[in-house]
C-alpha cells in the first residue's frame, strides 16, 4: 500500500504543471527628493558623527579600565556599536530612496544552481530505479527549472528595484548636503552599482541554465 502511494505520487508529480507565480516587477518608482528628505539625510548623518565618536570614546575607556569597570563599560560599548549599525543602515537606505535594503542580503544565486540534490524515498530507488529513470528525469527537470523561473523573477525585481534606488541617489543635490552626508552617499554610489553589476552577472547565469531547456 505504502509503495502504491509512493508511486502514485511520482506519477502525479510529473504531470505537474509549473506554476511560476506572478509576473516579475517591472517597475518602482520613488519620488523625488525633498526638503524635509535633505533634512533627515543631514541629521541621521550627524547623529551617526556622534555615535562614531562616542563608541570610540568608550574604546579608549574600555582599554584602559579596571576590572570593576570593565563589564558595564563593555555592555555600553557593545549598544554603541550596535546603535552606529542601525544608523548606518537607516542613513543608506535613506540615501537610496527608502528602498528595502535588506532584500539585496540574501544568498547570491549559485552559478550552478543544478547541483542541488532532490530528495526521493531510498526505497523506491532501489525497487523501481530502472522503469521510473525517465520519469524522475522530467519530475527534477521539472523542479530545476520552477527553481530557475523564481531565482530570475526574484533577481529582476532587484534590479528594477535598485536602479529606481540609484537614480534617487544620483538626483540628489550635493549642495543640500552636509560634507560628511555627500562623502557617504559618493561611496554608496560606488557600491551600489557594483551591486548591480553582481546581480545582472547572477541573472546572466541563471538566463543561461534557462536557456538550456527545451520546452515541450
Amino acid at each position: 500500500m505504502r509503495l502504491f502511494f509512493i508511486i502514485s505520487i511520482m506519477v502525479l508529480s510529473a504531470g505537474l504543471v509549473p506554476a511560476w507565480g506572478e509576473e516579475a516587477l517591472d517597475a518602482y518608482e520613488i519620488a523625488p527628493p525633498t526638503e524635509a528628505d535633505y533634512e533627515r539625510l543631514n541629521r541621521v548623518r550627524a547623529d551617526l558623527n556622534e555615535m562614531i565618536g562616542k563608541q570610540e570614546a568608550l574604546k579608549k575607556e574600555l582599554a584602559k579600565s579596571s576590572d570593576e569597570d570593565k563589564e558595564e563599560l563593555e555592555q555600553a560599548f557593545n549598544q554603541a556599536r550596535q546603535n552606529k549599525r542601525e544608523y548606518q543602515k537607516l542613513f543608506e537606505q535613506l540615501s537610496l530612496g527608502n528602498i528595502d535594503t535588506a532584500r539585496f542580503n540574501q544568498p547570491k544565486t549559485s552559478e550552478a544552481p543544478l547541483t542541488e540534490t532532490y530528495n526521493w524515498q531510498n526505497e523506491v530507488l532501489k525497487i523501481l530505479q530502472p522503469v521510473f529513470a525517465e520519469l524522475r528525469r522530467i519530475t527534477e527537470q521539472t523542479w530545476h527549472k520552477d527553481t530557475l523561473k523564481e531565482e530570475e523573477k526574484e533577481l529582476k525585481e532587484r534590479l528594477v528595484i535598485l536602479d529606481a534606488g540609484i537614480e534617487y541617489l544620483e538626483a540628489l543635490n550635493p549642495e543640500l548636503l552636509s560634507k560628511e552626508a555627500l562623502a557617504s552617499i559618493k561611496e554608496f554610489d560606488r557600491e551600489w552599482k557594483d551591486k548591480k553589476k553582481n546581480l545582472e552577472h547572477e541573472l546572466n547565469i541563471v538566463q543561461h541554465h534557462l536557456s538550456e531547456y527545451v520546452d515541450d
